[in-house]
């Protein structure tokens, strides 16, 4: 799956994405909000890749964004099934030096076209940190609203959910 806007190229992720995913979340930064854990090396953000399990079903998984122009890899961004709750939901990450430049909310709506033309999507939901300004405006950007609160495992913050319906107008 490809998928692109006039700034972005978005294409599923690959082993040979290891350098950029590792150096990604070694950014404390980039990964201050978030609960996961760093890989240990390349060779571990490499074997994640190889066995990347979050592109099922077909046509689901984060998706890397680079630049339509000189082809620099900026993140990632794109929707996750989880089949435990039956629902699908939003995600970005993207490299400290693009923030706040309107990438996450480019390649999200991208994904979210996709989501819901392409995969017949209802609703899709995200979660972020309470403390995360940028990425809950890129979302609120993208048509999300608020819905609630989370709590998972070492993390908490803000649900936003965007229906099918508010997309249609906000689009």
């Amino acid at each position: 799956m490809l998928l692109s806007t006039p700034r972005l190229c978005l294409r599923p992720l690959t082993p040979g994405d290891a350098s950029h995913f590792f150096r990604l979340n070694e950014d404390p930064e980039v990964m201050r909000y978030l609960p996961e854990e760093r890989f240990e090396n390349e060779a571990a953000a490499r074997s994640f890749l190889e066995t990347y399990p979050d592109s099922q079903p077909p046509g689901y998984g984060r998706l890397a964004v680079l630049d339509e122009v000189n082809g620099h890899w900026l993140g990632w961004c794109g929707l996750k099934y989880h089949p435990q709750i039956d629902d699908v939901d939003l995600g970005f990450r993207f490299y400290r030096q693009y923030w706040g430049q309107g990438y996450a909310t480019e390649a999200g709506r991208r994904c979210l076209e996709y989501g819901f033309n392409d995969l017949g999507l209802n609703s899709v939901y995200a979660h972020v940190d309470a403390a995360n300004v940028g990425s809950q405006r890129a979302l609120e950007k993208c048509g999300f609203l608020r819905s609630g609160t989370f709590t998972e495992t070492d993390w908490s913050g803000w649900s936003y959910r965007l229906e099918r319906e508010r997309w249609l107008l906000v689009r």
